[in-house]
């Protein structure tokens, strides 16, 4: 009886290594290549112009479109190192806290996405920031908050403004032509 109680060997890890590299589909391959040279352009202008905040962060989120286009997770690893370099402004970065929510979000750590938002300057998008907050409550289970913070965007927002500025540019346009037709 007592023999049946060994205790069972511990798997064995893989020995440490480089990653495999990821495979890309052909069909996405163009995207993916895209992506790679997008990411080099960005690490050599930020290399160029160290003080300008914004380039890590459009870095961060190529970066996060690999890693959802190649399913290789380095890419957010990569991402968070380049985000913790980029220093806090004072006043506090509405893109820089949002960049924060958004990898948090993404990589499922919710608290830290919710504490990202909490760090977001009144001046921040207000929509934006309800539609994360909204995100957020949804992935937690609270369906009802998320529920109420969608409709909300979509009674208070309405049609997004970039739609309406297009809508109007092309109302302008289409007055133009027939104008120009008469």
């Amino acid at each position: 009886m007592l023999a049946a109680c060994r205790p069972v060997p511990a798997p064995v890890p893989p020995p440490p290594g480089p990653a495999a590299a990821v495979s890309v589909p052909p069909a996405y391959a163009p995207e993916a290549e895209k992506l790679n040279a997008g990411i080099e352009h960005g690490l050599t202008l930020i290399g160029k112009q160290p003080g300008d905040t914004l380039l890590p962060l459009e870095v961060v989120s190529l970066y996060q479109e690999r890693a959802r286009l190649t399913g290789d997770y380095e890419n957010y690893a990569k991402a968070e190192a380049l985000l913790a370099g980029v220093p806090a402004a004072s006043p506090p970065s509405a893109s820089l806290c949002f960049a924060r929510a958004r990898l948090h979000y993404t990589l499922h750590r919710i608290k830290s996405a919710r504490a990202a938002l909490d760090t977001c300057p009144a001046n921040a998008d207000s929509a934006e920031l309800a539609a994360l907050h909204s995100d957020i409550a949804l992935y937690s289970g609270r369906y009802r908050a998320a529920e109420e913070g969608y409709r909300a965007l979509v009674n208070g927002v309405g049609t997004p403004a970039r739609y309406k500025r297009r809508r109007s540019r092309c109302s302008s346009s289409q007055s133009l032509q027939l104008r120009s037709e008469a």
